[in-house]
């Protein structure tokens, strides 16, 4: 199986909002890896999902407008 990977930025360690765009994340699809936090920075997530024969680039949709992820 191939994967396709994700790097997202989270936001601040205490951010609200890092439960919701994680479930949003999930919900397409993206499986979690792994958290870093760095201090100062915030939150970096690491994602992979399975490539898709026909690949639905739907994430890149909600990088245009962050504010959709929250």
């Amino acid at each position: 199986m191939k994967w396709e990977y994700l790097t997202f930025y989270l936001g601040e360690l205490n951010d609200p909002n890092q439960d919701d765009r994680l479930n949003n994340l999930g919900s397409l699809g993206w499986e979690l890896v792994t958290i870093i936090v760095i201090m100062d920075v915030g939150c970096i997530a690491y994602f992979k999902r399975p490539i898709r024969s026909k690949p639905e680039d739907e994430i890149m949709k909600h990088f245009e407008n962050r504010q959709s992820l929250v």
